[in-house]
């Protein structure tokens, strides 16, 4: 019996073992049209919208977008918006629509299947209203996120929504605007027993949060995942009744109170963002605070201004990085006298690992003194720093020229990170540290030349 008389069924479990690999399926199509039938639906579940667009025949158009359940259109694929217009995706649960300062068409996505909606386009085309387009048609949505001062939107029907759209979990308003969440509209996401996200990037003053807690006995009541922009004054009063959040991220418009000590009831976290707008100050004795939380993701830095830890060394920042197994990212933007030690106690205690950057400059010739079985940091793929210390001379080479001795610590590197795709510095400041990044990228990435910086600072001997 050939492949193309398979049992349906058995043809369903085959294709299905293949999802995810798209290659597979395409060639799948290819078999007959009984195995075409079962990898269709899979293949065009996510989309990318070029390949819709591609589709000049409506007919077929419309026959693969019934399939999409999730499809993010981002930057200059807006101008596939018109060409969606008269499509319908029934099954579409998932949308992500960005669309550059033009009027763009919505409405084709928002239908009853919709659950998730993350929406960067300000102009809707055809005066649709997006939030009562979402509020009639969606009784599934759990999950909105607006990203720009969407046209027609202000406090009063964002409030109205808020109130009408039962199934509401998670409410991101980020385009910065301060007039959309208002005192009113606080009120109605506090009093939501169901609300499990909210993420306001425009601030929240004190005294809206001093009124709310007068008037509401319990806010939040559900809260997970909380992401605003407040003084620092409004971290005691809030955090009482956050205490099972799961996600935290603050944005701190001052420094007139170290919010640290009123964290300690965040017990569940397991992820932290703290940024400062302004000079801030951190000792060794708040960093203790983080000791034995299930932190899967922690940054420390500024909006704006510079952040200091001047007592924070190697022997307070060891004993509490121990305690966190499960960190996956770390990003301390703050100036520090943390050395090697640190960045290898990182790798010994934390082993899932993906992503590090911490400000400084580091000397990690010690790495090549490790046995790199097993490895330092099995999973990271990106690390960064200011810079790094030219290593001591090695005797491999009379001479020591600094491309060898690149090529022995970038070997000493790899060895010890071996999914490591990135070496970043803020500051490009000698040959040695620019060639080291230059050997990692050239042997991850061999079409492309340049090295990974993020700052515009030259090499002082260039």
């Amino acid at each position: 019996m050939g492949l193309a008389q398979f049992p349906v069924e058995l043809i369903s479990r085959i294709v299905q073992c293949l999802r995810g690999d798209r290659s597979s399926l395409r060639s799948v199509l290819l078999v007959s049209k009984t195995w075409a039938a079962q990898a269709i639906p899979i293949l065009w579940e996510t989309p990318q919208p070029t390949d819709l667009a591609a589709i000049h025949d409506r007919g077929r158009q419309q026959f693969y977008a019934r399939y999409v359940r999730e499809l993010r259109v981002n930057g200059p694929e807006g101008k596939y918006h018109d060409d969606f217009r008269t499509l319908g995706f029934p099954r579409l649960r998932s949308v992500v629509i960005d669309a550059q300062d033009e009027e763009a068409w919505i409405g084709q996505y928002i239908q009853p299947a919709l659950e998730d909606i993350s929406c960067y386009a300000s102009l809707p085309a055809g005066n649709e209203d997006v939030l009562q387009l979402l509020e009639k048609r969606c009784p599934r949505l759990a999950s909105v996120v607006i990203g720009r001062a969407l046209r027609g939107l202000n406090s009063g029907s964002l409030c109205g929504f808020i109130d009408r759209c039962k199934s509401l979990r998670y409410l991101g308003v980020i385009d910065g605007s301060t007039q959309h969440i208002d005192e009113r509209v606080l009120f109605s996401l506090a009093s939501r027993d169901d609300l499990e996200g909210l993420e306001a990037e425009a601030f929240l003053a004190h005294d809206m949060f001093v009124s709310l807690f007068q008037q509401i006995d319990r806010p939040f009541k559900d809260i997970q995942q909380l992401q605003v922009q407040i003084e620092s004054r409004t971290v005691p009063l809030l955090v009482p009744a956050v205490s099972n959040l799961r996600l935290l991220s603050l944005s701190l418009t001052d420094c007139d109170m170290n919010p640290w000590p009123h964290l300690t009831p965040l017990t569940n976290l397991q992820d932290l963002t703290i940024l400062y707008y302004g000079v801030a100050e951190i000792s060794a004795n708040d960093f203790q605070i983080l000791k034995g939380w299930d932190l899967h993701r922690l940054i420390v830095g500024s909006n704006f201004g510079n952040v200091f830890a001047p007592t924070l060394t190697d022997d307070e920042f060891i004993p509490v990085i121990e305690t966190l197994p499960n960190l996956r990212e770390i990003e301390l933007g703050f100036e520090s006298s943390l050395t090697v030690r640190s960045l290898t106690s990182l790798g010994q205690s934390c082993p899932w690992l993906r992503d590090c950057v911490i400000k400084g400059t580091y000397d990690l010739s010690p790495w090549m003194d490790i046995d790199p079985s097993p490895p330092l940091f099995p999973r990271l793929e990106q690390l960064t720093v200011d810079t790094i210390e030219e290593i001591r001379p090695t005797p491999l080479a009379s001479s020591n020229p600094i491309p060898d001795k690149a090529k022995v610590f970038a070997e000493v590197m790899q060895s010890h990170a071996p999914n490591l795709e990135d070496l970043c510095l803020h500051h490009r400041r000698d040959k040695f540290s620019a060639a080291v990044v230059a050997v990692i990228n050239k042997q991850n990435r061999p079409d492309e030349s340049s090295s990974s910086y993020t700052s515009d600072d030259e090499s002082d001997d260039e």
